[in-house]
């Protein structure tokens, strides 16, 4: 299932966990780790998309691997700068998770 997932479908495409899950009828968990294994191979782009309340769409993203941005963090779209969970709650700032696909993947 998850050969002929990869081999017909999103090469050159982006994919969420959620996506892959349902397709490939896996938990999302382990398609995430699916996906993650893919982006240590270098066949998946896989990133942590930054949403802050100034806009609907990702204000930024950072390498999956690399982490949660560090604080202070300044939004690229409105410039403010948030201070961080050690100092305030931060409710106004979320998080997500896209794959691009960079090739066809046997698996």
């Amino acid at each position: 299932m998850v050969r002929r997932l990869f081999e017909t479908k999103w090469e050159g495409m982006r994919v969420t966990p959620e996506e892959v899950a349902g397709a490939a009828q896996l938990p999302r968990g382990a398609s995430l780790a699916l996906l993650a294994a893919l982006d240590q191979d270098e066949a998946v782009d896989l990133r942590l998309t930054v949403y802050h309340s100034c806009r609907s769409r990702p204000v930024g993203s950072v390498r999956f691997m690399q982490g949660f941005p560090t604080y202070p963090w300044t939004c690229p779209g409105c410039e403010e700068t948030l201070c961080g969970p050690t100092h305030t709650v931060v409710e106004n700032l979320r998080y997500g998770i896209i794959g691009w696909v960079k090739c066809r993947i046997y698996v």
